[in-house]
């Protein structure tokens, strides 16, 4: 009686780490689903912010108005209304190197019209996509390998 006790116990151990290993791969493929769904709705949310890269701060500096300064250098007309906010965001460790300014615009078609124009911008001055930090390093490493 005891090695037929012995081989039940090992098959009820097998096949809970089976059940076990099931229900960790279906967790796994869930939590890369509702991931991948955060991601987009990330950027979704973010679909009319621009980053504007390489301005130098100033003391009691009006991001606003630097911003719609930049927006007139690229060719493109802005109005304090077409900001929804826009501020300068991240700690800046390199003196050399300016915190970027993060602008969120009321309409979208302002965002296209920015992004269209940015080629005329002065050298050391970029405007980009506001990305995700995933899309961000995506984008990164297309780049870095052609």
């Amino acid at each position: 009686m005891e090695p037929f006790v012995e081989t039940m116990k090992e098959e009820i151990r097998m096949q809970s780490q089976q059940v076990n290993d099931t229900i960790l791969c279906d967790l796994q493929k869930q939590i890369k689903q509702q991931s991948y769904q955060l991601q987009q709705m990330e950027q979704y949310s973010r679909r009319e912010n621009v980053r504007i890269k390489g301005i130098r701060c100033t003391e009691g500096e009006d991001v606003t108005a630097t911003v719609i300064k930049v927006a007139e250098d690229n060719g493109v007309t802005l109005i304090q209304a077409d900001i929804s906010v826009c501020h300068r965001i991240g700690t800046s460790s390199d003196a050399n190197r300016p915190k970027p300014i993060i602008v969120r615009l009321a309409k979208r078609e302002k965002k296209i019209e920015l992004m269209k124009n940015k080629k005329k911008l002065n050298r050391g001055i970029y405007i980009d996509e506001d990305l995700t930090k995933m899309r961000s390093k995506m984008l990164y490493e297309i780049r870095r390998d052609p």
